[in-house]
């Protein structure tokens, strides 16, 4: 799919939820400069251990906010390299629990983050020339997104993780509605 389609995309799924707020996007330098500190103040998540029947939850460090004009908060988030499905799943689900209104972007790169949260303002308005597009595609390892669910699987809204950085059928799970954020049921 390609840049223009998929921003198309989230602007329709956006408008359809009927937000309207401002966007704001976290300080590139402020982005680039993240230091490790307790997830609930929004810069970090510590590791965990879980039970032996699950992953340990690997942890991942805030590269920045974009809350773009109708309201959707999108979190990047840098997580170590090589984590399989069942860690990512994990790791977005532990994640998802604290910042259940926002759509996760799972990068194992950080090395232009501040060059993505600089351009997203200007994606948004449809200028993708200095979206760096080849290493997003190479460094997006997973996303999560507020879907609209079809009355004929039960109506409703609810939070999808997916594999890479596009709409694809590579469902990773769907996440817990958390406090009927993003009006998920």
């Amino acid at each position: 799919m390609s840049w223009p389609v998929l921003a198309k995309a989230l602007l329709l799924a956006a408008a359809l939820a009927g937000c309207d707020r401002p966007s704001t996007t976290s300080s590139p330098a402020a982005a680039a400069s993240a230091t490790a500190v307790p997830f609930s103040e929004g810069n970090a998540m510590p590791a965990a251990t879980t039970s032996s029947a699950s992953p340990a939850i690997a942890p991942v460090r805030t590269l920045g906010t974009f809350t773009n004009r109708l309201g959707f908060r999108h979190l990047y988030l840098l997580i170590p390299t090589g984590l399989d499905d069942a860690q990512m799943v994990a790791l977005a689900k532990s994640v998802h629990v604290r910042e259940k209104d926002a759509w996760l972007w799972l990068l194992d790169s950080d090395e232009q983050a501040s060059a993505l949260l600089a351009a997203l303002p200007k994606v948004e308005k449809g200028d993708v020339a200095s979206l760096p597009r080849e290493w997003f595609r190479a460094h997006t390892r997973a996303y999560s997104v507020l879907e609209i669910v079809p009355k004929a699987q039960g109506g409703g809204r609810r939070w999808a993780l997916y594999r890479g950085p596009y709409a694809t059928e590579d469902l990773l799970t769907v996440l817990p509605c958390v406090d009927g954020a993003g009006g998920c049921k």
